[in-house]
């Protein structure tokens, strides 16, 4: 499953961001460290390449079921999705001990990606 922006690079996909003519690769720290890659506090292992050593660059959007609600999928890293949802009204949001209610109804959380199912992608190539 995939969920953001993805780049590839030498024949393989990889989670990406854009800063203005450089890419970052990420990979998921669960894997073992690719060639020419750092390690990052917070997004296992990363690369940065120019814009144009980049094959294609594409986004995911991604929605699922949790707990029998529709929910966005932000983002997929090492097994857990960060999902993001809105209730009818507010405090209806599911119960989860580490779900965040924000304000109108809007609440986010992270769980074990095994546990959404309908999942539906939707690619689109960026420019």
């Amino acid at each position: 499953m995939r969920a953001g922006s993805y780049a590839v690079w030498k024949g393989e996909v990889f989670e990406c961001n854009r800063r203005g003519s450089k890419v970052y690769l990420h990979v998921e720290s669960s894997k073992p460290c690719p060639e020419g890659f750092e390690k990052h506090p917070q997004r296992g292992w990363v690369r940065l390449v120019h814009i144009s050593e980049v094959e294609r660059r594409f986004s995911v959007t991604t929605t699922a079921v949790w707990q029998g609600q529709r929910v966005e999928v932000d983002s997929i890293r090492d097994g857990k999705a960060a999902l993001s949802g809105k209730s009818p009204r507010p405090g209806d949001a599911p119960k989860h001990p580490s779900i965040m209610v924000e304000r109108y109804g809007e609440w986010q959380v992270l769980v074990p990606e095994y546990e959404l199912t309908e999942v539906v992608e939707k690619y689109h190539d960026s420019i």
